[in-house]
Order: structure tokens, then C-alpha cells, then sequence
């Protein structure tokens, strides 16, 4: 299924932090949709977002955050790694996106459009998606996977990985009473310059 969940990755102490940070800052924008031409819509998918890019590691309250974030997904990739070591043997070199999210789906909101990760050019430099549950969501709320006929059930601390294409086409499953906050990104192909 290559599907891969660890449990408590991300301590109850730092997740909160992630959602009190988020919902004092004011950078939250509406969730976006980029198609391959550059441009946005909101499409398929209500959420309030923060992109984040490298400068935030250089934030005063985000940084710490950022930091301990990062370390987690750098292990959890070399586990990934190891678990299908002749796959991925024979690919180049990756690592985490630069840009990455934290979203807040509000009661009846969500990812609705099934999609996968690397469905245009724009975006085939990405390898594995990476997803981070920030609280738990105990009416629906699930990451729901097609091929595989499974939902990830958002449970505070999880993080899974799966692979970008179109065999891992995915959507949020909308919590009808609760909010679901999510850190998400891609581990991506790495330029040589």
C-alpha cells in the first residue's frame, strides 16, 4: 500500500503550539489551488492556510517549531527510505520541499476533489507527500485514499508519507462538527546546480 503512518511522531506539546501560533498569526490566507499554469482558484478545496518557505526557520516564534518539525521528517524519510531501500536506490536524490502548508478545515470543509500530488509538470520534481495531524478528529475528518479503499484517521501527532502519483489519488473527508488542523508538504527532487 506504501502508505506510511508513525504515531506520536509529533508530541501533544509541540502540536499545540503548531495551532496556537497558527491562530494568533496573521498571515492566515484563504487554502488556494495552483494549476500547472500558475494560476489559483479555490476549487475543490475550503481551508485557511499558511505557506511557509525557508525564511520562517529565521522567525522568532515559528522558527523553533519549523526546527523541530524538520528533524522529525528527515527521520521519518530515512525510515521510508529503508523500508523500500531497492526503490529508492535507483532514484535521485531527495528532500523536503521548501514551501510547505498548515491548514485549519473548518466544520464541513476540506479537500473535497480527489487528486494526486504530481499531476502536472509544474510538479513532478515531488516524490512523497508528508502529512502531519495536528489534533484528533473523532467525526469522520479521514484522509481518504481511492486505489487503496483505506482512510487515514486524523489522530493528533500522526504523520504518514505516501508516494505523489496518481496511484495514491486522495481527498479530505469533510468533518461535519469538527475543525482539522494539518501540516502537509512533499519531499522533492533535488536540483544539482
Amino acid at each position: 500500500m506504501f502508505i506510511y503512518r508513525r504515531e506520536n511522531a509529533l508530541s501533544s506539546e509541540l502540536c499545540k503550539a503548531f495551532i496556537d501560533t497558527f491562530e494568533a498569526s496573521d498571515e492566515k490566507r484563504p487554502g488556494v489551488l495552483y494549476g500547472p499554469d500558475g494560476s489559483s482558484s479555490t476549487g475543490d478545496k475550503k481551508s485557511t492556510d499558511i505557506t511557509f518557505d525557508p525564511g520562517y526557520l529565521q522567525h522568532q516564534i515559528w522558527g523553533p517549531l519549523l526546527e523541530q518539525l524538520v528533524v522529525i521528517l528527515q527521520k521519518n524519510q530515512s525510515n521510508y527510505i529503508d523500508r523500500h531501500s531497492l526503490a529508492f536506490s535507483k532514484l535521485d536524490p531527495f528532500d523536503i520541499s521548501p514551501l510547505f502548508n498548515m491548514q485549519r478545515y473548518e466544520p464541513g470543509q476540506g479537500f473535497y476533489g480527489w487528486h494526486c500530488e504530481r499531476a502536472s509538470l509544474p510538479y513532478c520534481n515531488r516524490v512523497l507527500v508528508w502529512m502531519v495531524y495536528l489534533n484528533t478528529v473523532s467525526d469522520r475528518g479521514e484522509t481518504e485514499f481511492y486505489y487503496q479503499h483505506h482512510f487515514e484517521s486524523a489522530v493528533e501527532g500522526k504523520l504518514i508519507m505516501w508516494p505523489s502519483d496518481w496511484t495514491h489519488l486522495h481527498r479530505g473527508v469533510p468533518s461535519p462538527t469538527q475543525t482539522k488542523y494539518v501540516l502537509t508538504g512533499w519531499f522533492t527532487h533535488i536540483k544539482n546546480d
